[in-house]
C-alpha cells in the first residue's frame, strides 16, 4: 500500500486530501510544518509528498532542497501542490527533482489522486 505525505498548513485542504487518497486505497500521514514532515519521514519513508510552498517554518522548497542535499530520497515522488504560480519557484522545484508542480485551484483533490496515481505507475 503506498504511503503519502501531505505537507500542508491548511487543515481543511489537508483533510480533502486525506479523505481522497484514504477513500483510493493510500495510508495518508500529514504535516503542517517542513519540522513535521521531516520528524515524520524520518520513522517511515513515504512512495509520495505532496508539497506546499507556503509553509509556516520555512518555504517548501528550502525544504526540498535540504532534503536533496541530505540524500535518501531519491525514491520519494514529490509533488509539489501550491497556489503560488511564480515562474522562478516552478524552474527551481523541477529542478530540485519535483515530479509535477500543481497550482490548487486548477485540480480538485479528485484530480490530484490521479495525477499521483498516474506518477507512481510509471
Amino acid at each position: 500500500m503506498n504511503l503519502i505525505f501531505i505537507v500542508e498548513d491548511d487543515q481543511f485542504l489537508s483533510q480533502l486530501y486525506v479523505k481522497k487518497f484514504e477513500q483510493e486505497g493510500f495510508r495518508v500521514v500529514c504535516a503542517k510544518t517542513a519540522e513535521e514532515a521531516e520528524q515524520e519521514m524520518n520513522r517511515e519513508m513515504p512512495n509520495c509528498v505532496l508539497l506546499d510552498i507556503g509553509l509556516p517554518d520555512r518555504s517548501g522548497l528550502d525544504f526540498l532542497e535540504s532534503l536533496r542535499l541530505k540524500g535518501g530520497y531519491e525514491k520519494v515522488l514529490f509533488i509539489v501542490l501550491t497556489n503560488n504560480d511564480s515562474a522562478r519557484d516552478v524552474k527551481r522545484a523541477l529542478r530540485l527533482g519535483g515530479a509535477k508542480y500543481l497550482l490548487k485551484s486548477h485540480y480538485t483533490p479528485s484530480e490530484v489522486v490521479e495525477e499521483v496515481k498516474a506518477l507512481l505507475r510509471k
